[in-house]
């Protein structure tokens, strides 16, 4: 009997499996990054996921803190849904008895990154208009005007 006529086997396994979305999306976002460093065609749109992202790793991050600290189902009912982002953030330090200054890293980082995801999560479309002299490089075109998410996807 070949390896192709092999009869398959059924068979009822169990198990549990536990997902840390957290650490799959913080990995997208370093992929993402990295691919864009290289600064290849459409590497723009690498740093916009990066950044995007990493404030969905951060809140997946928080729920996940969250549920170890408070159970699965009482943060999903009391906090996940009914609690922004900043407020999931003051909860769990203060429950962590950790000292949040907005003034500095890493919390000035956190300010910053879901300040940039409410840009695009609540974007729509807009008309920028401009008239300005420009000297340019006739291959490249004219400078236009960007809306504030697209002055922020920076690799910086």
């Amino acid at each position: 009997m070949s390896q192709d006529e092999t009869p398959s086997r059924w068979r009822v396994t169990q198990g549990e499996r536990r997902v840390h979305t957290f650490a799959v999306l913080f990995s997208g976002c370093r992929h993402a990054l990295k691919s864009a460093r290289n600064r290849r065609v459409g590497y723009f749109y690498d740093c916009m996921f990066s950044m995007v992202g990493a404030a969905f790793a951060v809140e997946a991050y928080l729920n996940h803190l969250g549920q170890d600290r408070f159970g699965e189902k009482e943060w999903e009912e009391r906090m996940e849904r009914g609690m922004n982002t900043d407020s999931k953030l003051r909860v769990l330090a203060k429950l962590l008895e950790y000292n949040l200054d907005f003034g500095r890293r890493p919390c000035q980082t956190f300010a910053e990154i879901f300040n940039y995801r409410n840009l695009i999560a609540h974007a729509g479309t807009e008309s920028l208009t401009f008239e300005e002299g420009q000297v340019y490089d006739s291959t490249e075109g004219p400078t236009e005007p960007e809306t504030k998410w697209e002055q922020r996807t920076t690799l910086a």
